[in-house]
């Protein structure tokens, strides 16, 4: 998991931010290839916690909301058990709510897939998807 949560792979680039207290906001512009279609990202940290991000159209109507909540954490990061999105289509508003129950988070593999050998004798077959 990174910070950014990934959006820096994605193309976006930081354009701005904004600090307030022990908030953050964070301010990205799409990827060029993306740009004719969407705008720029926001998204707003409280307390090193993800809390809410927003995506604009490339008009900078908003096309994207979604919030975060009942964060667990887990190592450095804190991760939402909640989500709750609303996509604002052009006649119509899709409204979906995520939540993860009883999360288990594995550091490891277990110890016989960790030093799994392939036998001898077996042959690999390497299919392209």
């Amino acid at each position: 998991m990174k910070e950014d949560f990934g959006v820096c792979d994605q193309g976006y680039a930081l354009k701005k931010h904004q600090t307030k207290k022990d908030t953050l906001t964070t301010y990205w512009e799409p990827p060029y290839i993306l740009s004719k279609t969407i705008g720029e990202l926001k998204i707003v940290y409280v307390a090193n916690r993800i809390i809410s991000s927003e995506l604009k159209k490339e008009t900078g109507e908003l096309l994207l909301r979604a919030s975060y909540r009942e964060h667990i954490d887990y190592g450095e990061f804190s991760f939402p058990r909640e989500i709750n999105a609303m996509l604002f289509a052009d006649k119509d508003t899709i409204i979906e709510k995520i939540t993860y129950n009883n999360l288990v988070f594995n550091d490891s593999f277990p110890e016989e897939v960790a030093k799994f050998k392939i036998p001898q004798g077996i042959e690999i077959e390497e299919i392209e998807w």
